[in-house]
């Protein structure tokens, strides 16, 4: 018995090496990897990382300034409770597609507004000025025309938050297009098929191109590659526009006033 005790005390004596030796080899492979990270961590970080580390450290230092005043308006004896509650409502206001800072509601955007699109897309990514607006209502489901401008880009978004998406285009001029538009078009080389079509109520604000009327029938066209053709029959009237469909999270809106 005496035997077999300390055969199983040698046993346990050599596993608890093993497992202490490996645990020292992990600690020293750790200190090494942070010694290296901290050395040569910002040459390695991809400019597009490094780009988005730099966003997210000025929103959160804005948001910081904004609990630093909300802490000096609050009534004495408040404490940091106060300001986490509120700084809470605020961004929950802010998810349920509320009114609050930056982002707020989509079909809110009025003319002087601010639409960010940052969609990762060079010749489509940038602050754009609202210049105008077309509401349009479908039974129940509400939609807007955008019309912005930066500089001399001009687009059209037709902003559709209850599915999700948008529609980031450009306007075609001279199409030649009017009355019904066939099932079947095509632009530039490429073939688009009709996918869906709706007949809305239409309020226009701005500077939008569109003629002076209360009614719009739409029509959605889509290409084999994914590209979007977005019609528009006034009458006889059409105003069309290409792009694509793009999340409506990578859109934001920052009110004019």
């Amino acid at each position: 018995m005496g035997s077999l005790f300390f055969a199983f005390t040698l046993g346990g004596a050599f596993w608890v090496g093993v497992l202490a030796a490996r645990r020292m080899r992990d600690w020293g492979d750790t200190g090494r990897m942070l010694e290296a990270n901290l050395d040569h961590g910002p040459e390695r970080l991809p400019a597009a990382q490094t780009e988005v580390r730099g966003r997210i450290r000025a929103l959160v230092a804005e948001r910081l300034e904004g609990q630093i005043q909300m802490a000096a308006a609050l009534p004495a004896g408040t404490g940091m409770g106060g300001v986490r509650a509120l700084a809470s409502a605020d961004a929950w206001a802010s998810a349920a597609g509320g009114s609050g800072e930056e982002g707020g509601d989509l079909l809110a955007v009025r003319v002087g507004d601010v639409l960010l699109l940052e969609l990762g897309e060079r010749e489509v990514a940038g602050d754009y000025i609202v210049e105008g607006v077309v509401s349009l209502r479908e039974g129940v489901t509400d939609r807007r025309v955008v019309v912005i401008r930066d500089g001399d880009r001009e687009r059209c978004v037709v902003l559709e938050p209850a599915r999700g998406v948008a529609l980031v285009l450009e306007t075609l001029h001279d199409h030649g297009w009017s009355g019904e538009p066939a099932r079947s078009l095509r632009v530039d080389g490429q073939d688009f098929s009709l996918e869906r079509r709706g007949q809305s109520s239409a309020v226009g604000v701005g500077a939008h191109g569109r003629p002076a009327r209360s009614r719009v029938a739409t029509y959605v066209y889509r290409s084999l590659d994914g590209g979007v053709l977005w019609l528009e029959r006034w009458g006889h009237d059409i105003v069309a526009a290409c792009g694509r469909e793009v999340p409506s999270h990578g859109i934001r809106r920052l009110p004019g006033s």
